[in-house]
């Protein structure tokens, strides 16, 4: 056995049995706490770590290490904890666990709970940190949540409420929180609502995030961020509309392991998401659904300052603003579990922590539910404005309180609209009944909205639209429930063939 060998042997013996924390995490990923309290932890397999080994072998040994055993030293180590120690979770920035919330200041953990919030110098929670992450300052007591106010250019007060209500909400992690979206001109100050959320809940020195060119990109920028914020997009893949929704909501992301053939790394993202654009830059239906829309108006030149002076003036106030949201949070988880809404948006569990928070901000429960149902009508006009299926179909249905045929009658029926004959060519218009379907099934709910339906069902092999619009009267409306793969009744078969008459 090589003296190589066993210096590697020696070292792996003396960091095991040392107070070096071993352990994986939920990707399975090895890591080591050299301090064994957490405060400090290392991806075994990072240049940190290679570092931190290098300079404990010549403190130990007086002697430079070969590559060689740093080699044997990180895989001997990555199998320990991958495969002899516990898994242990990792979060970035925030964790929760139903009653106490921890927040990582990178210089501390803070405790919040419903008896307000104290440092705790051993938390149970473990926290992965990141280069690009600041430390945060510590909060103080004295301030108030609407401190913020004057920093952001919002002046409708439903706006302002939605704003703060999802500042607060963005430290609490576990549940899906809705995209907020500001849009406005040139010199609306979108990106500094933006700025200012991302600078109190998990400061960066990588502020806005520039649109990524693919999924796996997507799936690692995600993972390393607890408030992810696009600034200035003009435009939307399908992809990435499709991403955001599912990392607002919570889902799994994978990529290809780094040097591997066929490994994949799997993560399950769940973020607060933030983006901003001179127009409203989402067109797709379901990621309208999640998102929160404020506009915003150009801000007068007499009203501005410099940007230094903005952030001055911001950073002396951020340690009582973060105190009083601090606050807030720990009367809001005591009143979570006491919040009942009759009717529940997309975002149930955004809206009940909405109902919360705003309580515990000293409003009336009701007026954010108010102010949010106010943002989801909206939602639907912008989904509906964005989609030339929705328009043309609200147009055709105007004056039929019923409608039934195929979706190829449909589609021919709507392409006789001559308002839509210039979007025939886009790719938002279908060019066969097939995508004419998928196309009623993204804009449902928002059809809905304008109180127009429609089922669909198989009748002699063909399959049926019925379109309904309850904004017309009709003496005797049926109320018929279709079965997607039964034939129709009798009483849907005489709607059909008097249409077809």
């Amino acid at each position: 056995m090589s003296e190589q060998k066993n210096d590697a042997v020696n070292i792996v013996s003396e960091i095991v049995n040392s107070n070096a924390m071993l352990f994986h995490d939920q990707y399975n990923t090895a890591f080591i706490a050299p301090g064994g309290n957490g405060s400090e932890i290392m991806r075994i397999n990072s240049a940190d770590f290679k570092a931190w080994l290098s300079g404990k072998i010549w403190k130990d040994y007086n002697d430079a290490a070969p590559p060689a055993t740093i080699t044997n030293v990180v895989q001997t180590l990555s199998g320990v904890a991958l495969y002899e120690k516990r898994q242990k979770e990792l979060s970035v920035r925030t964790s929760f666990d139903g009653k106490i919330l921890w927040y990582d200041c990178g210089g501390a953990v803070l405790e919040i709970d419903t008896n307000g919030w104290s440092i705790n110098e051993k938390p149970p929670v473990k926290f992965r940190r990141y280069s690009h992450q600041k430390d945060q300052v510590l909060p103080e007591d004295g301030g108030s949540i609407h401190d913020l106010v004057p920093f952001v250019n919002l002046k409708d007060n439903d706006d302002i409420l939605l704003f703060l209500v999802f500042t607060v909400s963005a430290f609490v992690p576990g549940f899906p929180h809705p995209i907020l979206v500001l849009h406005g001109p040139q010199g609306a100050g979108k990106s500094t609502p933006m700025r200012i959320i991302k600078e109190l809940v998990d400061p960066s020195t990588i502020q806005g995030v520039a649109a990524p060119k693919e999924l796996g990109q997507f799936a690692q920028v995600a993972n390393h961020h607890s408030v992810l914020m696009f600034d200035n997009l003009s435009g939307m893949p399908t992809w990435l509309s499709d991403a955001l929704a599912r990392a607002s909501t919570g889902d799994g992301f994978s990529k290809r392991a780094l040097y591997t053939d066929d490994d994949d790394i799997v993560f399950r993202i769940q973020k607060v998401i933030m983006l901003n654009g001179i127009n409203q830059v989402i067109t797709k239906a379901d990621l309208l659904d999640r998102s929160i829309l404020l506009s915003v108006k150009r801000i007068e030149t007499s009203q501005r300052i410099p940007e230094d002076e903005f952030w001055h003036n911001f950073n002396e106030l951020r340690p009582t603003i973060l105190g009083s949201i601090f606050n807030v949070i720990s009367k809001a988880i005591e009143i979570y579990p006491t919040v009942q809404l009759e009717d529940l948006p997309r975002m149930a569990d955004f809206a009940k922590w909405g109902y919360a928070i705003s309580e515990a901000m000293g409003y009336n429960g009701s007026d954010f539910v108010t102010a949010y149902s106010k943002n989801i009508d909206k939602q639907n006009e912008e989904a509906i404005e964005a989609s030339p299926v929705a328009q043309a179909v609200i147009e055709f249905m105007s004056d039929k309180p019923e409608w039934s045929d195929t979706a190829a009658n449909l589609l021919q029926q709507l392409n006789r609209i001559s308002t839509f004959n210039d979007l025939k060519s886009s790719i938002l218009w279908p060019k066969d009944p097939q995508w004419l379907s998928k196309r009623l099934n993204e804009i449902e709910p928002n059809l809905q909205s304008r109180s127009i339906f429609f089922t669909k069902y198989i009748h002699d092999s063909q399959r049926i639209i019925h379109l309904t619009n309850n904004n017309l009267p009709q003496e005797s409306r049926q109320v018929v429930e279709y079965d997607e793969v039964m034939s129709p009744s009798s009483v849907e078969q005489s709607v059909i063939d008097f249409m077809k008459q």
